[in-house]
């Protein structure tokens, strides 16, 4: 009995599954190294975001404390040259270009700071001074009133952001211009440490 001879037809399909069941087995062999590298994209990406979500908040902090310092400062200094004897019109003086303003810290490194004072308070909360407090100290920053003041603004600014994504919660609600508000780790993810007491690193103005 002679062999039996497969039609053209079914030869295109038996083919055809071949090359669709080899496919499928190189796509699910490559799919755990895919997949771990997009994830880490991912968090990469959203490492980059929170950064550029922090230099957005720095120089909106430039915009609306340091830029107003600077003007008050120069409005002494012009009232200064009033007062001397040498008339001198302080309009006339023509600016130096300074470098740029220096910022308190690297993107990023305040997010990470506030996530390791959470971690260390244990579950307590924290103020928002209090967690400067700690970044100053963690970082050797030796910051003045109006410095300290500037840094105190980018951390409040940054655990906003950081509540709104529910990475981190608001114990109380602030009323009132003098209030701080009290901030910690959700519970999920607060683990038990040794309690902290920030130590305050700055100088009083």
């Amino acid at each position: 009995m002679g062999k039996t001879r497969t039609p053209p037809s079914l030869n295109w399909l038996i083919n055809k599954r071949a090359r669709l069941l080899g496919e499928i087995n190189k796509l699910q062999k490559s799919l755990p190294e895919r997949l771990e590298k997009a994830q880490l994209e991912v968090a990469q990406a959203e490492i980059r975001l929170a950064q550029a979500k922090e230099q957005l908040a720095y120089e909106k902090t430039v915009e609306a404390r340091i830029i107003q310092a600077l003007h008050a400062d120069l409005q002494a200094i012009d009232t200064t040259i009033g007062m001397h004897e040498i008339l001198i019109n302080p309009a006339s003086i023509p600016p130096i270009r300074s470098h740029s303003t220096k910022r308190i810290l690297p993107y990023g490194e305040i997010t990470r700071c506030v996530f390791d004072c959470l971690k260390y308070a244990g579950g307590g909360p924290l103020s928002t001074l209090e967690i400067a407090a700690f970044i100053a100290s963690n970082n050797d920053l030796e910051l003045s009133g109006e410095s300290f003041r500037t840094l105190g603004d980018c951390v409040r600014h940054r655990l906003k952001n950081l509540r709104a994504k529910g990475k981190v919660e608001r114990v109380n609600e602030t009323k009132g211009p003098n209030k701080e508000g009290l901030w910690a780790l959700p519970r999920d993810v607060t683990q038990p440490v040794p309690a902290w007491q920030p130590k305050v690193t700055h100088r009083r103005a």
